[in-house]
């Protein structure tokens, strides 16, 4: 996009500063200078970088399939949420991942802190992955995280009689 402001006395500078970039495009908020002198036009140029992608895997320890419904608070270094696609992807930051055990995040940069706050039903959280931390570059940078969850055990007692094998019932 571009723009023209005509009529401007010679001699006045402008302070042009870029207050909105295109959705999916990182801000260049730097301010620039145009001296305008009589019989010439000024050129000001913006360069946007396009932003980043980050892909979280769930998977389980175990055989690495995917796990789907774990839910993971996503946020900047600076405590805010990470709201991708204007927040409708997210609510307040909180993503669950999908059947394929993935959470996509398109059009984001920084730095980015990824918590897991819940697992899927039968699987424990890692304690030592729990919390990860990746930066996003801004262009066709795609970072990854993985995470994995251990299932849970279960354990059945029966009591049963030595000589006929049938179940004794629960006598407590």
């Amino acid at each position: 996009g571009s723009f023209l402001v005509e009529n401007v006395e010679p001699g006045t500078s402008l302070v042009v500063k870029e207050t909105r970039a295109k959705s999916g495009y990182l801000m260049d908020d730097t301010p620039q200078v145009a001296k305008i002198k009589a019989g010439q036009t000024v050129t000001l140029e913006f360069r946007n970088k396009k932003l980043g992608n980050l892909v979280i895997h769930k998977l389980s320890s175990a055989d690495k399939s995917p796990i789907e419904g774990a839910q993971f608070r996503i946020t900047y270094a600076d405590g805010k949420v990470v709201d991708a696609e204007g927040g409708q992807l997210s609510s307040n930051g909180l993503y669950t991942s999908n059947k394929e055990g993935q959470i996509v995040l398109s059009n984001v940069t920084g730095t980015i802190i990824c918590t897991e706050v819940s697992s899927a039903p039968g699987f424990a959280i890692d304690p030592e992955t729990r919390t990860q931390t990746v930066v996003v570059n801004p262009g066709d940078d795609t970072q990854s995280l993985y995470f994995y969850n251990t299932p849970l055990c279960s354990l059945t007692l029966s009591k049963v009689d030595s000589v006929t094998g049938k179940p004794v019932p629960n006598t407590q």
